[in-house]
């Protein structure tokens, strides 16, 4: 008897039980996927579909004048509710939002004198606010301090390797109006080793940012986050979702998990808008509007809004975080208005020179050993500076005249400045003539200018009187 060989009989079972074997498998897999087929079927699994931004947008969004109106009554409401509670308030964010809205619409002194004694004198007055309110000479040490610390976390987290640094708001702004090459390139190339697929939806605000900032900043060359957009516009299309609201518009909200921070998607609605809009993309100029008004649309009556919004298991609002955020918070997010409190670069020729203030506009140029500073404000209204980077000088011209120092500048009716050596902060008043002042800083053979007497007078002078 003739046997028949063994390998291919083994061989045909195996293939038998084998196909069988893969059949059972692509109907688990069909049935976990929701997609069950007729046994036996073979088939192509359809591409996942694709996100349309227009899906999530809300009706006030779809317009630029719609848009802009919806801010204009908030902006309003919100004035009229720091109107009332300033002078009982001891909150910073409240003071610059206040303060910055009221140099626009011409009550600006008014509304220093009603900034509260507690605020005045507590402590939760930093340099940011000193702007408007002056302690300018502290504030050039505070001012200092934050920046290194700020500096020093940044940068660790770069060497570090974490992309972490992408969660503090417009990280290359900070480091290209301070000069901070060596940061920027670094974080330049930390950002082009990242892998797409690890960007989380907490990342993506800085990703917008980043390429933003380094389009104005670094011009010049590639710019990595390039790489990063189409994977950060589809991490956001994974966790946004609709909320359905009785009697008003639905909210558009990305979430991490079950939870939305309103901080956050107010941080990553501007950064969308800023973005898109430079693309005259509609589509996703309206989703970042909608995530904007949908965080201002969660305001009550005492002008705050729910730190977060949770939703419960069947994708229904739960219940609000206890904490709050004021709109004066939000205010400041959106970066809105012409005098918030902020660092500008002083002239692209004169790298590390830079101010924080509330001038809508601060320039320079240098020529023949005189730096001459430009300067933007409201006509008849006084603001500070601080200016960062500037060597020691021989002498100042405010108004045209020369202007000599004073440690008690400040309590004059006028324009003063002091400077200090040890961080090369040059704080100045300014109270304008006009609305374009001019502060020239001369560079010489004459000796460089030294602290002011220790008996500076205390009584209050002139303009004229002070330029002498």
């Amino acid at each position: 008897m003739i046997r028949k060989p063994v390998f291919p009989r083994l061989i045909g079972l195996l293939g038998l039980y084998g196909g069988v074997f893969i059949l059972l498998v692509m109907i688990q897999f069909t049935k976990q996927a929701g997609e069950l087929r007729p046994a036996g079927s073979y088939r192509e699994f359809p591409e996942k579909r694709d996100f349309v931004p227009a899906d999530f947008v809300i009706p006030a969004a779809r317009s630029a004048q719609s848009y802009n109106e919806t801010l204009i009554r908030w902006r309003d409401q919100n004035f009229s509710l720091w109107n009332r509670d300033i002078s009982s308030r001891n909150d910073e964010d409240m003071v610059i939002a206040y303060q910055g809205e009221a140099v626009r619409r011409g009550n600006y002194g008014a509304a220093i004198s009603a900034v509260s004694q507690a605020f005045l004198n507590g402590t939760q007055r930093t340099y940011e606010s000193s702007v408007y309110l002056g302690g300018a000479e502290t504030a050039a040490r505070s001012l200092a301090a934050a920046d290194q610390e700020k500096i020093s976390r940044l940068s660790q987290q770069i060497t570090e390797k974490s992309p972490d640094f992408l969660r503090e708001s417009h990280a290359f702004e900070f480091f290209a109006i301070r000069g901070d090459t060596n940061f920027t390139n670094n974080g330049m190339a930390l950002i082009s080793s990242i892998d797409p697929a690890d960007l989380t939806p907490e990342l993506t605000p800085g990703v917008f940012e980043g390429l933003m900032d380094l389009r104005q900043y670094h011009s010049n060359g590639d710019n990595p986050f390039e790489g990063l957009v189409d994977q950060a516009c589809f991490v956001i299309s994974e966790n946004i979702r609709r909320i359905p609201q009785t009697g008003a518009s639905d909210l558009i909200l990305v979430f991490q998990g079950d939870t939305a921070d309103i901080e956050f998607n107010m941080r990553l609605g501007k950064a969308l808008l800023v973005w898109a809009e430079s693309l005259g993309n509609g589509d996703w100029i309206h989703l970042g509007r909608s995530l904007i008004l949908s965080c201002l649309s969660l305001e009550d009556g005492s002008g705050t809004v729910p730190a977060a919004l949770n939703i419960n298991g069947a994708g229904e609002p739960g219940e609000d975080s206890a904490l709050r955020v004021s709109s004066a918070r939000l205010y400041r997010i959106l970066r809105i208005g012409e005098y918030y409190p902020r660092a500008l670069a002083i002239g692209s020729a004169l790298n590390g020179i830079w101010a924080w203030t509330a001038a809508p506009t601060v320039s320079a140029a240098q020529e023949n050993g005189v730096l001459d500073i430009a300067v933007t404000f409201s006509t008849g209204e006084a603001h500070y500076l601080l200016i960062r980077g500037v060597r020691p000088f021989s002498r100042i011209e405010l108004h045209g005249i020369d202007w000599r120092t004073d440690s008690q500048f400040e309590r004059y009716d006028s324009s003063g400045w002091v400077y200090q050596a040890q961080d090369q902060i040059l704080v100045i008043k300014l109270r304008h003539r006009t609305s374009v002042e001019h502060v020239r800083i001369f560079y010489g053979a004459a000796s460089p200018v030294t602290p002011p007497a220790a008996n500076a007078p205390q009584q209050q002078v002139s303009e004229e009187t002070r330029g002498e």
